[in-house]
């Protein structure tokens, strides 16, 4: 049932640049093979993106007076659609950084939480197992039969306002042999996590059947909804290994009993991680198209940084987690 975003992951050591300057601020790696990292999507594809996904300053200690420091992504070898050079902000709390820094700290992590990036007509039902290859980039949710995205739809009835914008899914299943579901990647890392989310029945209908929530086929949550009225609910779980999960919302029936149903819906899913770590304010993107060179050199710029170390023997302290994504 997962289907799974097309990437790449990759990470690059301090131990194995090949320049590091004075201060260790500013990081070269040379040569890296663009069409091995890539492999099948180098043919496949012509334009990505690439996320700086984490930051790891584990041994020694990088140290800096100004609050307001920028991280700097710098590719060579390539035909670019932007500048070569992209900044995001950072926002570290900290003088002196040792520990891990990843994006998004307080944002959303579940992409298109609201369902609102993909916009369908009013009054409009779409089954998301239709949907095509270029929308599916858009909506970032997969789903099977009698998962739609609904704007507004009357014959649906669901109660408006909805909790967040014009959009909502709506699962609807009387007596299948499959589920009934809708489900995301996204990657977790070590840490403990809250979802929540809004859930209404559809008006007129019964719901027999619950709703699940699971984590990598591990159930986290369930309910029988019996309200018309949206209802948030909220749960926890934990990650202990950090990796790519699949979310996944579903209803099921019994093939055996036609009278069993689900008819609900949801919207407005927020998760977040529970912990106290330091994060970028944003991801650090950078979106660029391939051309007959292979090869590329990297460069990262850690600005207003020092380390309190400058031997490369014993300045093997960063390391910078990467993910590379088509893009259609």
């Amino acid at each position: 049932m997962p289907h799974n975003i097309e990437k790449k992951s990759f990470v690059l050591k301090t131990v194995n640049a090949n320049i590091i300057n004075t201060n260790g601020s500013i990081i070269v790696w040379s040569d890296i093979n663009l069409k091995v990292l890539l492999g099948d999507l180098y043919e496949k594809y012509e334009k990505f993106n690439l996320v700086l996904k984490s930051i790891s300053t584990n041994t020694v200690a990088l140290t800096s007076t100004n609050t307001n420091r920028q991280v700097k992504i710098c590719l060579s070898g390539l035909d670019f659609i932007n500048n070569y050079d992209i900044e995001y902000k950072c926002n570290f709390n900290k003088v002196t950084l040792v520990g891990k820094y990843y994006y998004n700290s307080s944002d959303n992590l579940i992409p298109n939480g609201n369902f609102e990036d993909l916009q369908v007509a009013n009054n409009y039902i779409q089954q998301v197992s239709l949907l095509t290859y270029a929308q599916l980039q858009i909506f970032k949710w997969f789903g099977s039969f009698g998962c739609t995205l609904t704007n507004g739809n009357s014959a649906f009835g669901y109660l408006r306002p909805y909790p967040s914008g014009n959009q909502i899914i709506t699962f609807q299943r009387i007596g299948a042999l499959t589920p009934c579901y809708l489900n995301t990647d996204i990657y977790l890392t070590l840490g403990t996590y809250t979802i929540s989310f809004y859930i209404a029945t559809r008006p007129g209908f019964t719901t027999t059947n619950p709703i699940y929530i699971s984590i990598d086929k591990t159930i986290i949550f369930q309910t029988i909804p019996n309200s018309n009225n949206w209802t948030q609910y909220t749960t926890n779980f934990v990650i202990n290994n950090e990796k790519t999960c699949n979310v996944m919302f579903y209803g099921v029936t019994s093939i055996n009993n036609l009278t069993t149903e689900i008819n609900f819906a949801i919207d407005s899913v927020v998760l977040t991680k529970n912990d106290n770590n330091t994060y970028f304010d944003t991801s650090v993107v950078h979106t660029f198209t391939k051309n007959s060179t292979t090869n590329i050199d990297l460069t990262i710029e850690l600005q207003d940084f020092n380390s309190s170390n400058t031997s490369l023997g014993v300045f093997p302290s960063q390391i910078f987690n990467f993910d590379i994504y088509p893009i259609d």
